[in-house]
């Protein structure tokens, strides 16, 4: 099964079955993922909309004043400079994440 998480654990979804792939949400069969924190906003706004309906998603975001404008263009390793990533897992690693 293709499957999405945060970036430092990316390297146990072998340990599930689960195929890591790049992007921000994986929709397989009935089980989707989100890749972090506003991929999994953006992922329930979209299983909101599949539940319910657009109208009923889109006053969610509303609701919730989801109107990602991020800063920086850090969002993901992808984009981010190895000085940034580096800093990312020293904290992660204080936290005991990975």
């Amino acid at each position: 099964m293709k499957s999405k998480t945060h970036w430092c654990v990316w390297h146990l979804l072998p340990n599930y079955e689960a195929k890591p792939v790049y992007a921000r949400i994986v929709q397989e069969g009935k089980i989707t993922t989100a890749a972090g924190m506003s991929a999994g906003i953006d992922m329930a706004l979209r299983l909101a909309a599949l539940i319910s309906d657009d109208i009923t998603a889109r006053v969610m975001q509303l609701m919730m004043e989801y109107d990602s404008q991020p800063p920086f263009h850090n969002g993901s390793v992808n984009h981010s400079p190895p000085e940034i990533i580096s800093r990312a897992r020293l904290c992660l690693d204080k936290l005991n994440v990975n």
